[in-house]
């Protein structure tokens, strides 16, 4: 039964632990990375009284927040998303008596990673923030899925300041069933430049007003838009063409 048990990775690593140490912490069993037998023997330590009880998801968030930024090479950037991580997602985060949930560390954990993914773009196209352009925004909106990142650069003052980033994305918008709430929106994307690139704008428009799918409007090319119509024009074309897909 004994000899079962030392085969066993957590009891290895516990007697290695021992031998090595002279006892266990939680901060030692942090440097062993995020195995299955370390968490089993966490928990088994903690259970039994060996260890203190701590709030293990957010510890789990800060350790991934630490290993995930050490990983960008270029130092500016780094520097930028260590602060956001550090201060922005782990500091502000809201935390019931209970702990951090699994829900709240996969959502951080996203958003951390949404935000390397914006500035590798940068990094790739050899650009700084001070550098980015409204275009790489307007890029960044109509593919990513939270805007948080950049709102943030934007608040801390690291993009230009005529640099314009939506308030929010208009898939999220465009799901609602109330028809003022729809005529309101498109409105507001038709006549105001602030609520999204000229893309994205373009893009709610269609679905808003034609209804058209995302599978035919990524098909869209120049050769299919019309610059200026007369409104003779306007009176003769036929808009049954133009009717929602079914």
């Amino acid at each position: 039964m004994l000899a079962n048990w030392g085969r066993t990775e957590s009891l290895t690593l516990l007697a290695k632990m021992l031998e090595q140490h002279n006892g266990v912490t939680h901060e030692l069993l942090d440097e062993q990375g995020s195995r299955t037998g370390v968490h089993y023997l966490r928990a088994l330590l903690v259970s039994t009284g060996v260890l203190e009880e701590r709030d293990e998801h957010m510890s789990r968030l800060r350790n991934f927040c630490q290993e995930y930024v050490a990983e960008v090479e270029d130092v500016e950037m780094r520097h930028v998303l260590s602060r956001y991580a550090q201060w922005h997602i782990v500091g502000g985060r809201r935390v019931g008596s209970s702990g951090l949930t699994s829900n709240q560390d996969y959502s951080a954990r996203q958003s951390v990673r949404a935000a390397r993914r914006f500035l590798d773009r940068l990094i790739l196209r050899g650009q700084h923030l001070g550098e980015c352009t409204q275009r790489d925004i307007d890029r960044w909106v109509l593919g990513a899925k939270t805007l948080t990142f950049v709102h943030w650069l934007k608040d801390q003052r690291l993009l230009a300041a005529e640099l314009e980033v939506p308030e929010r994305h208009i898939d999220a918008a465009v799901a609602t069933n109330d028809p003022e709430n729809h005529w309101t929106l498109a409105r507001r994307l038709l006549h105001d430049s602030k609520s999204g690139g000229v893309e994205e704008r373009v893009v709610g428009c269609l679905v808003l007003l034609y209804g058209q799918p995302l599978t035919r409007i990524v098909q869209l090319t120049r050769d299919d838009l019309i610059e200026k119509w007369s409104p003779a024009e306007w009176c003769t074309t036929d808009l049954s063409e133009c009717a929602p897909a079914t």
